[in-house]
């Protein structure tokens, strides 16, 4: 204890004080009294997720918020002032000081930049889930004037490639890289799509539904487990935004197409609810030419209904979702134009139920997350009115998923490194009943999986260099295919020079177990599952480069090495699968963007494949892949003048091989020209838009597979309401 001499400046009693001790005294008060009258106020978004910079701006002063979404502001006398508060991307909102001392918490509401066709590339979402770095993430606006389908947006921004007919209701899957599309993962929500590795149909997924869209590219096992070799696909639906809207949406095309939407929004207090209602009735009989003659593809009618509702719940820093989705469905399948009597009359019905239950708590830079998901699927294949007794096939499928997991998240700051960490759990069960109901015979199979999964990251912003350095490790353990690892490293750079420049690398491995489809399918005459089948086994490497300007250019090369990858043969006793030894595929992509005029713009995306079996002691050797196009090439024109847009888009795909030794002559090559115009009017003050679709404008006749005909010309108009 330091004493105080009566001699000392510093005196108990009296104003017995230097001068320099007074000036300090008076300053500690007057901030003492700031302090009292000061406010912590936090902003936050509709995920109760902290919003750093948002200015705070009052009549004398400018704040901005920290990483915490915190500020801290002095109250005046009279508290009669009034405070903005804006950020760009939210809707900016004015209170005052009063409203903040009762309530200090503000929650700003998303406002969409809407450029592009209504696109905008947007940072990740934050998830425990989430061990990978996306490399790029799409927002799609509340009024989607510009596409109408998952797979129409994917094919014009990505090298991606869609593979199936390009009419509403076909089957729609998606290939990155070259890869067969059940090499991609799915997930929607948070919640894999094809856990068992088989390839999902875009098509099933409501477009209208979809908030954002995230695209990772090669090995990602890390997030899914079984599955993503070539990448994953990350569907984000539609979140409350705390505003009562209703959404409507009709479409009229070729081949006696219709389509209806509605959905709406509700909320009061701290619940929200959505529901989402979808139709589609389509005939889809087109003409193609086959042989030199003219004919019609007929009895390929598909009929899609789709009901999901959502429930969430805010209370604090929790929030609790609810979501169920149902899907009816009954399409006719005609089978190969070149064996129609063996399909005549073929279609297939069933439904899907999803339900979700999630629970996400987010303390300052702590967020834990937990879901329960199930995944139901029945459906019923009929091929028994075909004229030829022999092919007969009558089957019902069912297929379940079962699964929960937790996570953790943590961010935090340690001598201006900022750290980000996931840890997490997970369990899933999956069963599949395969019953023939001409013989009333029926398999039953199922299988677990066990998951830890866990990362790190590493983030230090240098002024002129911001590099992030992350790693990622999972251990799964399937009861039928025992333990397998999967590791994910990723080096990520942004450089501020004259111009942003990223550099993006990872490097990865990925395993796939074969799916209960290719492993036990006993339909038709005509295909047979393979039991004896092998996990396919990757290793994989990307690296890419861009320009974060106007223009915007980048290329990227990756290389993925898979052992034991599955391919589907035919023989004389029909298809069946196998694995291949080993299988090198190689990747070159060329991307870029010029925005001219302030909103016009044009863009092009190419990928080059290079995939070649490298399996040893066959005659098959250096031979390449068959189903891989040679290439892939997307240029797009868009012009844009107050309430009117127009969109040009110009596809060409490469040739690819159909067989193994390559003895027949490979499928051509195709080019397509599509083209989009939208309107934007108010109607009774309900804002409006209407949009016409013009896809394969020259007519061009082509296909993807043997004698599976691509439609022609074909059109859809879409009137889009939004209340």
């Amino acid at each position: 204890m330091k004493i105080i001499s009566p001699s000392s400046p510093f005196r108990i009693h009296g104003w017995g004080v230097s001068s320099s001790t007074k000036t300090y005294l008076i300053m500690y008060l007057l901030c003492f009294i700031q302090v009292i009258n000061a406010l912590n106020i936090k902003i936050i978004n509709q995920n109760n997720e902290p919003i750093q910079y948002a200015m705070i701006q009052t009549e004398t002063n400018t704040i901005i918020t920290d990483s915490l979404g915190l500020a801290h502001i002095i109250i005046p006398e009279g508290m009669n002032d009034k405070i903005i508060i804006s950020r760009i991307g939210y809707n900016t909102i004015q209170t005052s000081y009063a409203e903040l001392t009762q309530n200090p918490v503000v929650i700003l509401s998303v406002a969409p930049i809407q450029i592009d066709d209504y696109i905008v590339i947007a940072p990740a979402q934050t998830s425990p889930f989430r061990n990978t770095t996306p490399t790029r993430r799409i927002d799609i606006s509340d009024l989607n004037r510009a596409y109408t389908t998952v797979e129409d947006l994917l094919n014009d921004i990505e090298d991606i490639t869609i593979r199936g007919i390009r009419l509403a209701g076909e089957r729609q899957t998606v290939s990155i890289g070259g890869h067969h599309s059940r090499h991609t993962v799915i997930m929607l929500d948070n919640v894999i799509l094809n856990p068992s590795g088989q390839a999902i149909d875009l098509s099933n997924i409501p477009f209208s539904e979809i908030e954002s869209i995230e695209i990772v590219k090669n090995n990602i096992s890390v997030d899914s487990g079984s599955g993503g070799i070539a990448g994953m696909i990350v569907i984000n639906t539609k979140r409350n935004k705390r505003q009562n809207t209703l959404y409507s949406s009709s479409s009229y095309g070729s081949f006696n197409s219709v389509k209806q939407y509605i959905g709406v929004q509700l909320f009061h207090n701290d619940f929200g609810l959505q529901i989402h209602s979808s139709l589609l009735n389509t005939d889809n009989d087109f003409k193609f030419e086959y042989r030199d003659e003219i004919k019609t593809r007929e009895n390929n009618a598909k009929n899609i209904f789709n009901l999901s509702a959502d429930l969430d719940y805010r209370l604090q820093s929790h929030e609790f979702r609810y979501t169920t989705r149902y899907q009816w469905f009954q399409n006719q399948m005609p089978g190969p134009v070149n064996q129609e009597r063996l399909y005549s009359g073929a279609f297939q019905k069933g439904h899907t139920i999803h339900n979700i239950m999630s629970h996400n708590t987010r303390i300052n830079n702590l967020s834990f997350e937990s879901q329960l998901y199930h995944i139901s699927t029945k459906s019923i294949y009929d091929n028994t009115a075909a004229p030829l007794p022999f092919f007969h096939a009558n089957d019902e499928n069912i297929q379940s998923l079962y699964g929960v997991k937790s996570g953790i998240n943590h961010n935090y700051s340690i001598n201006n490194l900022d750290f980000n960490m996931n840890f997490g759990l997970e369990h899933k069960k999956e069963t599949y009943q395969i019953a023939n109901l001409m013989s009333q015979k029926s398999n039953n199979y199922q299988q677990s999986t066990s998951s830890i999964f866990l990362s790190q990251g590493i983030e230090r912003d240098f002024y002129y260099w911001t590099p992030n350095i992350s790693g990622s490790y999972r251990i799964d353990y399937n009861d039928n295919f025992d333990l397998h690892n999967s590791w994910r490293f990723e080096f990520n750079n942004i450089i501020y020079a004259y111009i942003p420049l990223h550099i993006n690398s990872s490097i990865g491995s990925s395993y796939m177990i074969p799916s209960f489809f290719e492993l036990y399918w006993q339909g038709d005459s005509q295909t047979q599952g393979n039991p004896d089948l092998l996990p396919e086994k990757s290793l994989g490497y990307r690296i890419e480069g861009f320009i974060d300007t106007n223009p915007r250019l980048g290329v990227a090369y990756w290389q993925n090495i898979t052992d034991d990858m599955i391919f589907w043969n035919r023989s004389v006793l029909g298809w069946k699968p196998m694995n291949l030894q080993t299988a090198n595929i190689q990747n070159w992509e060329l991307f870029g963007k010029y925005t001219f005029l302030e909103e016009q713009s044009i863009s092009f995306n190419y990928n080059r494949t290079i995939a070649i079996n490298k399996s040893k002691n066959t005659d098959r050797y250096d031979k390449y892949l068959p189903w891989t196009p040679s290439y892939d090439f997307t240029a797009q024109l868009n012009l844009k003048k107050a309430w009117f847009t127009q969109s040009l888009v110009f596809t060409a795909q490469g040739k690819q091989w159909t067989t193994f030794d390559q003895l027949i002559d490979p499928l051509k090559g195709h080019e397509s020209w599509n083209t989009r115009t939208t309107i934007d009017f108010k109607l009774f003050n309900i804002n409006s838009a209407i949009s016409l679709f013009i896809n394969n404008i020259f007519d061009e006749r082509y296909e993807n597979y043997p004698n599976l005909p691509e439609p022609g010309r074909h059109f859809e108009i879409q009137l889009n309401l939004k209340f």
